[in-house]
C-alpha cells in the first residue's frame, strides 16, 4: 500500500514538473528575437495574454506570427478588429492556461443534490 502511495506521487511530481517547464517565457525585458521564438512555438488559435509596452493588456487569440510581429484577434465582448503587435512592441506574451475549477464543480453538484433532495422531499410530502 505504501509502495503504490509513493509511486502515484512520484508519477504526478514529475508529470506536473516536466509541463511546467517546458514552455518557459522570456524574460520581462526580453529583446524581439525571443518574444519572435517564444510566440513561434506557440500553437496557431492558443489564447493569449498581452500586455505591451503602452501598458494595454488583452486576451486574445494567436492568429498569425511572421517575422516581426503577431497578429491577434482580441476576445471582447463586442468583436473588434484583428491586432498586428510587433515583437518590440511586447513587454508580456502568456498562454492562458486552461485550469479547471473544482470549487465550481463542486458548487455545481452542491446545488444539483440539494434540489433533488428538495423535489424529493415535495413527492413524499404530497404522498
Amino acid at each position: 500500500m505504501m509502495t503504490s502511495t509513493w509511486a502515484i506521487a512520484l508519477i504526478l511530481a514529475l508529470t506536473f514538473t516536466a509541463s511546467a517547464g517546458a514552455r518557459e517565457r522570456p524574460p520581462a525585458q526580453a529583446s524581439p528575437e525571443l518574444w519572435r521564438t517564444f510566440a513561434r512555438q506557440l500553437p496557431i488559435g492558443s489564447i493569449v495574454k498581452i500586455r505591451t509596452k503602452e501598458g494595454e493588456r488583452l486576451t486574445a487569440i494567436l492568429f498569425v506570427v511572421d517575422a516581426t510581429a503577431i497578429t491577434v484577434k482580441p476576445k471582447t465582448r463586442y468583436p473588434e478588429a484583428a491586432k498586428r503587435i510587433a515583437f518590440d512592441q511586447l513587454a508580456d506574451l502568456e498562454p492562458q492556461q486552461a485550469g479547471v475549477s473544482y470549487a465550481k464543480y463542486a458548487g455545481v453538484g452542491a446545488a444539483i443534490g440539494a434540489s433533488s433532495l428538495l423535489i424529493f422531499w415535495a413527492w413524499a410530502a404530497a404522498q
